[in-house]
C-alpha cells in the first residue's frame, strides 16, 4: 500500500540520502501502478 511504501521509503531516504530518495520514488510509483491497475 501507499502508506507502507512511503514509510519504508522515508526511513531508507534518511539513512542513505539521495539513493534512498530515488528508491522512495520507485516504491511510490510501484504502489500507484499496483493500486490503479
Amino acid at each position: 500500500g501507499i502508506g507502507i511504501g512511503i514509510g519504508i521509503g522515508i526511513g531508507i531516504g534518511i539513512g542513505i540520502g539521495i539513493g534512498g530518495y530515488w528508491y522512495w520514488w520507485a516504491l511510490v510509483l510501484s504502489n500507484l501502478l499496483t493500486s490503479k491497475y
